[in-house]
């Protein structure tokens, strides 16, 4: 997919402007896909004189090839973000039948049995990783992306920065991964003393953050709990940087154990928080302090998983049982 030199230039500002606002690598990523790809299918017109037309006929194009729901909706948000703080106009009006409402299907859970058979078939930090996502309800993404000042082992506490709905949090530390944890600190440590002895060991940091204290790119506190195996270089800043490891090894890693744990289930790294959450409202937790473990904004975001779990009292039987 190529698009114009004014177009690159375009990107770049996109690429400022969402670090600017805070947000994660994974929204830089996806909001510069759309954004590239609404360029080009418009590539015969300037930014400036883009429109709500030609926003209604892209989404009409990529409707066309069978765009999920979601896609189409995270086509919209990108637009919306690069009228307004790219172009710095507002979109206009779209057509409402380019705004899908995304199917509410019910989340695929494991069972408790099934979640353990799975962990046991992960080995070393894998199995740590995977561990997290199910006894700290972690997506993914948050996973990876732990620094080691989020660990507090004295206080038994497991700090998420900047998650879902750009809510900091603190959730669960299971007492099992007490020395996994430890083990995986003091390795990081190791890690680190051996990249500052090449002259390295810097990370990535928050714009802000990174401009107020600059030596924090070093710190050990800020590295990533779970880091990549070898060092890149950031060619914004001219900088080599180790950055957090790839979801997608863990993503392998999580569907080859399910495999070998024999679950018959389409299920993957989210299912095991799928499973933290209903798992908590089966032992008797109220919505709202899963809510909160979970970082949801909106509790109706969390009540979907009543819909999955038996509530006791509450549930309807049928005549015949």
């Amino acid at each position: 997919m190529r698009i114009a030199e004014s177009g690159q230039n375009l990107l770049n500002r996109i690429s400022f402007a969402v670090n600017r606002l805070g947000y994660r690598k994974r929204t830089e990523q996806t909001y510069s896909y759309w954004i590239k790809y609404f360029l080009n299918y418009n590539r015969t017109k300037p930014a400036q004189g883009l429109c709500t037309e030609d926003i209604n006929r892209f989404l009409q194009h990529i409707s066309n090839r069978n765009k999920s729901p979601t896609s189409v909706n995270a086509a919209i948000n990108a637009i919306n973000f690069f009228f307004k703080h790219v172009l710095e106009r507002e979109m206009g009006q779209l057509d409402p039948i380019h705004r899908p409402k995304a199917p509410k299907n019910l989340p695929v859970v494991f069972t408790h049995q099934e979640a353990m058979k799975i962990l046991r078939a992960m080995h070393g930090t894998h199995r740590l990783m995977a561990s997290l996502l199910y006894g700290s309800g972690l997506r993914i993404s948050e996973c990876v992306q732990l620094r080691m000042k989020d660990v507090d082992l004295s206080l038994r506490t497991l700090h998420v920065k900047c998650a879902k709905g750009k809510k900091d949090r603190v959730t669960l530390f299971p007492e099992k991964l007490i020395r996994p944890l430890s083990q995986q600190l003091q390795w990081r440590k190791s890690l680190h003393d051996y990249d500052l002895s090449l002259g390295k060991g810097y990370v990535e940091l928050p714009n802000s953050l990174r401009k107020k204290y600059p030596a924090a790119e070093q710190a050990l506190g800020w590295q990533y709990l779970f880091p990549s195996a070898i060092v890149r270089m950031d060619k914004t800043f001219n900088v080599e940087r180790r950055w957090y490891t790839s979801t997608r090894t863990l993503q392998k890693a999580v569907k080859r154990a399910i495999q070998i744990a024999g679950v018959h289930k389409h299920g993957g790294c989210h299912t095991f928080c799928h499973t933290f959450a209903t798992e908590l409202l089966r032992a008797g937790y109220d919505i709202r302090t899963i809510q909160e473990l979970l970082g949801h904004t909106s509790v109706q975001t969390t009540q979907i998983y009543t819909h999955v779990v038996k509530q006791g009292p509450h549930e309807v039987r049928s005549p015949l049982d």
